[in-house]
């Protein structure tokens, strides 16, 4: 799936999600590799170049993540980190920074809330009938070495033109914690298509300072 990346009004580079349809085994456990790329347009390069990668290996069985991959690159800073999961009597994620040689150790609680990286909580997510859904869903995702609640909750349908086509539309508010990037009260918002496929149409969130959004352009099947 091929997305225009907007900051404000601007269009500022392309995503690209990917998931290889060929399986992955690991301890004999069947895994999907799911990869994230974003890329700034050559206009916006000349101001302010972005390279971003994020890549998950997702345990079929439960759709928690197995290991990540994080490489971002924005004009001269570099941030490369691969993460490890394991699930014995806790949650643990063993982290290599490697733009500054660093491990670190990070060990949560088990609790009834989701918990995953973001490709894995992406994963997730399409796995629930969300077109269905009347509640507040709560969720944990492990990022840049910190773990975030958020919670989605419905905000009603409607229908997204794709290609010309109107698809009809399941839409949902996305509640976040503050942040460096984030004041508290600031939200996001996503699209999804009411269908078996769940595809991601539209996200947005919204920031200290304008708003990051990404709109799908077009699907490609292997």
């Amino acid at each position: 799936m091929t997305y225009s990346v907007f900051f404000g009004w601007f269009d500022i580079g392309e995503a690209e999600v990917w998931i290889d349809p060929e399986i992955y085994y690991e301890n004999d456990i069947p895994h999907y590799l799911v990869r994230l790329n974003i890329t700034s347009s050559p206009w916006f390069r000349f101001l302010k170049p972005m390279d971003m990668c994020f890549e998950s290996l997702i345990s079929m069985d439960d759709l928690r993540p197995t290991s990540s991959f994080r490489d971002v690159r924005q004009a001269r800073k570099v941030d490369v980190r691969h993460d490890r999961f394991s699930y014995s009597d806790s949650i643990d994620v063993e982290a290599y920074i490697e733009d500054i040689d660093k491990h670190r150790s990070h060990r949560f609680a088990y609790s009834e809330i989701p918990f995953g990286d973001a490709l894995s909580t992406y994963l997730y997510l399409r796995s629930r009938d969300l077109a269905n859904a009347t509640e507040r869903i709560e969720v944990r995702t492990f990022f840049s070495n910190e773990l975030y609640d958020f919670f989605i909750e419905p905000e009603g349908r409607g229908r997204f033109n794709l290609d010309g086509n109107k698809i009809p539309t399941a839409e949902f508010k996305l509640i976040f914690p503050p942040s460096d990037l984030m004041a508290n009260g600031k939200h996001g918002h996503v699209i999804i298509s009411a269908d078996e496929r769940k595809i991601p149409l539209k996200f947005k969130v919204n920031l200290y300072v304008g708003s990051f959004a990404m709109e799908l352009d077009e699907i490609q099947y292997d």
